[in-house]
């Protein structure tokens, strides 16, 4: 047994500095379309563009929308290479039928697109609309659409390990020290859909502060941080994600803001997400030093007295660290001290047999006479055997039995 005793300029920054690496960039339409768009940016150019579209009209046939095979596939032009001039650019080329190719040369397959592309100044974010007319394979023809899109660069987001020192609860944990808020973490849980909330299933994103662009984030001087970005939830749908905290005395509390990026954007299922909850979290405490600790095991021990016995408990394998050179030790009201050196000793004043009693022990330093440390105190409960138990006989005794 043991005894004891500002954020949004801070994106700028951060992402300006990578803007003149390869960056790639993965992106979505709403929903409706269920395509996806992606390309790199090396520098100003823009490589490697490629998307699909699905129709939001065809002329024929009549049941053109059942028709599951109409999709139609976009690649950037070989040629000269694509560069925004502004943070912008555009570009056209021919369309070919994602199922059935270019077709024949008599009557080829596909239509004329247009691709729009706005890069921000920061290289994070892209916006841009793919359009497409006159689009046909074998099965439908006359067919147009128009759908914007959206893309954030490609991230893989490495878990965070809290650290001791970390201001920490279950969902959120980062660094803090002088005004910089560094190696934040956040899984964002949210809602998707509408009506009851049993109705609505349950999505979530995780944010690192160092894979997105925010490797620090500084307070003001009351020791508020914000910051604003899209991230990837768990299905890479792009989500937008709003963080704001206070830290302050030992102690953080801040929101988490989900929602849909603007211009009709959904979840995987054609559903809308959101989420808005408040968070808390604290810098632990230290634990306090150790205190005066014992080591040892409690027996039973029963001594002739006249034509009967009498029954004590006792201490055996005492051991002390910490400082501690005493244990107290108190039973039915009484209490021993019991040195440290005696390694063991009766530990109570003469007890009933068969029963069950609390037994308090303490370590203590003791210094000219008096406790200067004490460990914890612990109470255990402790049976006494009976007379008809069968008892070992032991060769001697730790020291004088109390009477």
């Amino acid at each position: 047994m043991r005894v004891l005793a500002l954020a949004f300029a801070l994106l700028g920054l951060a992402a300006s500095e990578a803007s003149a690496a390869s960056v790639s960039f993965v992106g979505q339409f709403p929903h409706s379309s269920s395509k996806s768009i992606s390309f790199t940016l090396d520098g100003d150019q823009v490589v490697g563009l490629a998307t699909g579209l699905a129709p939001t009209y065809c002329a024929s046939p009549a049941s053109w929308a059942t028709d599951s095979d109409a999709a139609f596939k976009i690649d950037e032009p070989a040629g000269a290479p694509l560069s925004l001039s502004n943070g912008t650019l555009s570009f056209s080329g021919t369309a070919t039928s994602e199922d059935y190719g270019s077709g024949p040369a008599s009557d080829p397959y596909g239509g004329q697109f247009t691709v729009m592309v706005t890069v921000n100044a920061a290289h994070t974010v892209a916006t841009g609309t793919v359009s497409m007319t006159g689009a046909h394979d074998p099965f439908v023809s006359g067919c147009t659409a128009s759908q914007p899109f959206i893309a954030i660069r490609s991230v893989t987001v490495s878990p965070i390990k809290a650290d001791k020192a970390a201001y920490h609860s279950q969902f959120i944990s980062f660094d803090y020290s002088d005004g910089v808020v560094s190696r934040l973490s956040v899984q964002a849980n949210f809602l998707c859909g509408t009506g009851p909330r049993q109705d609505q299933s349950v999505n979530s994103a995780v944010f690192t502060g160092p894979a997105y662009g925010f490797p620090v984030i500084r307070t003001n001087a009351n020791g508020d941080f914000s910051l604003e970005t899209y991230v990837f939830d768990e299905y890479d749908e792009i989500v937008q994600l709003s963080i704001s905290g206070h830290v302050r005395h030992g102690k953080a509390s801040g929101k988490v803001v989900v929602s849909e990026p603007a211009a009709g954007y959904t979840g995987i299922a054609g559903l809308a997400c959101h989420g808005n909850y408040a968070w808390h979290a604290s810098k632990p405490v230290p634990p306090p030093p150790p205190g005066p600790t014992a080591f040892f095991q409690w027996a039973a021990i029963r001594v002739p007295f006249g034509s009967a016995y009498r029954y004590y408990f006792a201490v055996t394998g005492l051991q002390c660290s910490d400082h501690a050179n005493e244990l107290l030790v108190t039973v039915e009201g009484r209490r021993i001290v019991i040195p440290c050196s005696r390694g063991s000793a009766f530990a109570s004043g003469p007890l009933a047999p068969s029963k069950a009693y609390g037994a308090t022990s303490q370590a203590v330093e003791v210094s000219a006479g008096r406790i200067v440390r004490k460990g914890a105190s612990v109470t255990v409960p402790v049976t006494m055997p009976g007379p008809g138990d069968i008892w070992v006989v032991i060769s001697g005794l730790p020291g004088t039995p109390p009477s």
